[in-house]
């Protein structure tokens, strides 16, 4: 049986870098919010949209080798 995930095991996961990356992630996403909204809007859109097609290639990825329980 899966166990639930804190947010101290995520972060746990990711590491230093992954942690950097996401603070440099949202740096941008503030700097870009701050000269045009519009602009940063539709970067995170893109951001979302990027996000949702590697979980689904990683999703069928698990399911081919007989982890899909893992998603």
């Amino acid at each position: 049986m899966p166990t639930a995930y804190t947010r101290a095991d995520m972060l746990r996961g990711l590491g230093l870098t992954g942690i950097l990356g996401l603070l440099a992630l949202i740096a941008g996403f503030v700097v870009i919010g701050y000269v045009d909204p519009i602009i940063a809007g539709g970067v995170a859109l893109v951001f979302v949209g990027a996000a949702l097609v590697v979980h689904a290639l990683v999703k069928a990825l698990a399911v081919k080798f007989g982890m899909g329980d893992m998603f």
